[in-house]
């Protein structure tokens, strides 16, 4: 998958987690609020799964570069 499209999708479950996790907050509702948190945990595995060349398989620190930096090969 590109980097660019594990971004969006990414930030897309960051927002989704924030939303419910506010709404929580708001209405004082602790499942909502946990329902959010684990929400926003599935968002940091999410990145940490797929931030890698698709290439050789290491680590990408920033999703905007175009290279990967081990390989050299085109992201």
């Amino acid at each position: 998958m590109k980097l660019k499209k594990v971004g969006f999708i990414g930030f897309a479950i960051f927002i989704i987690s924030s939303v419910v996790f506010v709404i929580g907050l708001a209405a004082e509702s602790v499942p909502l609020m946990i329902v959010g948190g684990l929400i926003y945990i599935l968002f940091i595995f999410y990145i940490i799964s797929n931030s890698k060349c698709p290439y050789c398989g290491n680590y990408i620190k920033n999703s905007s570069w175009k290279h990967c930096p081990h390989c050299g090969k085109e992201l």
